[in-house]
């Protein structure tokens, strides 16, 4: 049951994107994205928290930002978004690539490794040049420009 559930709201979610006109995907607004940023809470010592998050800039790159995590899809960012999400600590490959498709340089190249501890918070920036190395940022400065993200 939760499998063709999961598959249901992806193809609904894929129907909804295709068709999304290209002003929308482009903005960032509360019609486009979901709640403001909050300061997000401490984890335990058995998780590594990761907050992702893309600025709300005029000159971004078209489109949304493809982010993997051990090579695996978890969301895609669209400038003025953010995305909070645990993690065992340990290992792990993460990063988050614009205009990925058809080759999927998140799951199969240019994968970068961090060594997460646990009850550690990470935020994270999207490099929105030929950069595509996750930006680590120190949680005042990422704090005060998730001020204007929304998830």
């Amino acid at each position: 049951m939760f499998k063709h559930t999961t598959l249901f709201h992806a193809a609904l979610l894929s129907a909804v994107l295709y068709n999304m006109p290209a002003a929308m995907a482009q903005d960032a607004s509360p019609k486009a994205l979901g709640s403001a940023y909050t300061p997000v809470a401490a984890v335990s010592a058995d998780q590594a928290q990761v907050v992702y998050y893309r600025l709300p800039v005029a000159n971004a790159q078209a489109g949304a930002a493809n982010v993997y995590v051990d090579r695996e899809f978890q969301s895609a960012l669209l400038p003025g978004g953010y995305t909070a999400f645990c993690v065992t600590p340990g290992q792990h490959s993460l990063g988050a690539y614009l205009n990925d498709a058809p080759n999927y340089n998140g799951k199969n190249t240019d994968v970068y490794s961090a060594q997460l501890s646990g009850g550690m918070t990470y935020f994270l920036r999207v490099g929105e040049g030929a950069n595509t190395a996750p930006q680590a940022v120190a949680r005042a400065q990422a704090e005060s420009e998730l001020g204007a993200t929304r998830q």
